[in-house]
């Protein structure tokens, strides 16, 4: 009987790892214990997927050799969880790992174990990544001590398969894809495993339904200036279809941040500008300005906006929590103000509609004195001042 890999894993985190985690995430020790009970299995079950084709195995064997290259992780945990730049090369090639392993399913994945763990969608990506780089290590040594080659490793995860499974929240394995005749496809990686075509897409029918809805209400609703919500259903989530003015269609889920934001532009007798609106699911690297990958498509919609309102004139505000130093955290606010500028920019926004500023600690929206409060003061706002 092959070693639990689940267990095999979990023998890392000692009381010191935990503790560790936990001021990463800023969570308790027992609370990021419980989340990596979950995030385990996750990320098991996306090496599994991936190790289920030949090519998938291949590119599973490289990521393993990547991560072992990068010195013996796993008699340094201690050492890369303390902090700094060894703890940010550590994140750094989660978000590399995991992005190999769910391609563009990854910002779901994360929005599932946020809902089921109950933290910030920042601790949930954070805690993937330290688990996914840990694993890979833990699967190389698996794959030195027991002289498999990829073929060897990819029965081993086979065989375990079922095993990491059933540990998943029934949220997170419908995220994951689990369960059904096919499995997903991972960094463009093809994975087909039954002839019977019948069976092979249980999804399309639905999917194509919803398809079908969208369509027939864009015909109805037309394009015009304005815009005209309406809800459509897709899943258990209510959506909403604004047609902006110049006719491009955004699809936002009612009383979000750009659902709110969309409706403000439109509304021209709304004359409380300038007007403050908090961003959502923008999440940045720990300690640093970049933006999380599954963030980036979050602005998206806003350069639709700006887009559609030439004349509108924005002002992006970043804000910390009190923790560490007051200097630090003001300076770290404007660069993520700055950063998120710069994609704006990129994307074909004019900088001069565009100013940026960085309050650090100052203006709280909530008490810092609970790791909740913390996590709402910890953000970006987007201030708009009507053209």
């Amino acid at each position: 009987m092959a070693t639990n890999l689940i267990d095999t894993v979990k023998d890392y985190l000692t009381p010191e790892i935990m503790q560790k985690i936990s001021s990463i995430i800023g969570e308790t020790p027992g609370a990021a214990q419980r989340s990596m009970n979950s995030v385990i299995p996750a990320v098991l079950a996306g090496v599994a997927d991936l190790s289920s084709s030949a090519d998938g195995a291949s590119q599973l064997s490289n990521l393993i050799d990547k991560a072992t290259n990068n010195g013996n992780m796993l008699s340094n945990l201690p050492g890369q969880l303390s902090g700094g730049t060894a703890t940010q090369t550590l994140l750094n090639t989660g978000s590399g790992i995991l992005s190999a392993l769910f391609g563009d399913r990854l910002n779901s994945i994360i929005s599932a174990l946020t809902s089921t763990l109950g933290t910030g969608s920042g601790s949930a990506s954070s805690l993937m990544k330290i688990a996914a780089p840990m694993i890979l290590a833990i699967l190389g040594k698996e794959r030195t001590a027991r002289g498999m080659g990829t073929a060897g490793l990819a029965s081993l995860l086979a065989e375990q398969k079922s095993s990491i499974t059933r540990l998943l929240p029934a949220g997170l394995a419908g995220a994951l894809g689990t369960g059904s005749g096919t499995l997903r496809q991972a960094a463009g990686v093809s994975t087909t495993f039954d002839e019977n075509r019948t069976n092979e897409k249980p999804w399309l029918w639905p999917a194509l339904g919803l398809v079908a809805l969208a369509v027939l209400a864009y015909a109805f609703w037309g394009r015009d200036t304005g815009m005209k919500p309406e809800s459509v259903k897709q899943g258990l989530a209510s959506l909403t279809q604004m047609t902006l003015p110049g006719g491009k269609v955004l699809n936002v889920k009612q009383g979000s941040f750009y659902y709110n934001l969309a409706g403000f532009l439109a509304n021209p007798s709304d004359t409380a500008a300038p007007k403050s609106f908090v961003f959502e699911n923008l999440n940045f690297e720990f300690a640093s300005a970049k933006l999380t990958p599954e963030s980036v498509p979050t602005l998206n919609d806003l350069v639709e906006l700006l887009k559609a309102y030439p004349s509108v004139q924005v002002k992006l505000e970043g804000y910390t929590d009190n923790v560490g130093d007051a200097a630090e955290n003001k300076k770290l606010s404007l660069a993520r103000a700055d950063a998120t500028k710069e994609i704006i920019v990129t994307s074909g926004i004019d900088a001069q509609r565009v100013t940026t500023a960085g309050f650090g600690e100052e203006k709280p929206i909530a008490s810092n004195d609970t790791e909740e409060g913390r996590a709402q003061n910890r953000r970006l706002e987007l201030v708009v001042q009507r053209g």
